[in-house]
């Protein structure tokens, strides 16, 4: 049982945690910005499948900018290629969304073979999973803005390394705790939710995969 506390988490890990949830959010909030990047040319995308995540990552504002559709065979081969993060996957997802690319990709994540459309998949940004954790965030009585947008940083990490997979309503209660649980810790302050003790009592071992999981999530990126 994990008694109502995440992982244990070093001063400096705490530190360094806290200074990447607050400075570095554009991995996570990629989809809410429209972020400027150097100009790319067609010929460029030509070997979008031999970049590194972060060659990827710094071109994916751009990719709006292009037609998409003679270069599926590429994008297959980015979402084969293991060394490719789960979460810029789903961002190159987002962004093949955008664009309406209309082809039937395919991508491993959480041990599943994902079969999907660019033109058919949800958006994230409004996601049933997101609605109804938001909502429940929403409930947390003297949210700090500050502890308020770290929660939700952690909350979207998570389900966009999931994208475009969804989790059921118990899963996000999970999911809304082990957050709370990390907050907690790296900001040392004191949230609950009004399910969290019994969620803690019933479920505590899928709460702790979770907070197990943002670290990791967390630390890579």
């Amino acid at each position: 049982s994990i008694s109502g506390q995440a992982t244990k988490i070093s001063p400096a890990m705490q530190c360094s945690k806290k200074k990447f949830l607050i400075e570095k959010r554009n991995e996570v909030s990629f989809l809410l910005r429209d972020k400027q990047c150097q100009k790319l040319t067609f010929d460029d995308l030509e070997n979008i499948d031999k970049l590194d995540n972060d060659g990827l990552l710094a071109i994916l504002p751009s990719l709006k900018e292009f037609n998409l559709n003679p270069l599926v065979n590429k994008l297959q081969n980015v979402f084969n290629n293991n060394n490719i993060s789960n979460l810029t996957k789903s961002l190159l997802i987002a962004c093949l969304s955008d664009n309406k690319v209309d082809h039937k990709f395919e991508v491993i994540k959480e041990n599943t073979l994902i079969k999907f459309n660019p033109v058919s998949v949800f958006d994230i940004r409004n996601s049933d999973n997101l609605i109804y954790l938001k909502k429940e965030m929403n409930k947390l009585v003297k949210l700090d803005i500050n502890v308020s947008d770290i929660l939700n940083r952690l909350i979207v990490t998570y389900l966009l390394d999931i994208y475009p997979l969804v989790i059921s309503e118990d899963s996000c209660d999970e999911l809304l705790v082990a957050s709370i649980l990390l907050v907690n810790n790296m900001m040392s302050c004191n949230v609950k939710s009004d399910k969290m003790a019994e969620i803690l009592t019933k479920r505590a071992k899928n709460v702790t995969k979770m907070t197990e999981k943002i670290n990791i999530l967390i630390e890579s990126v």
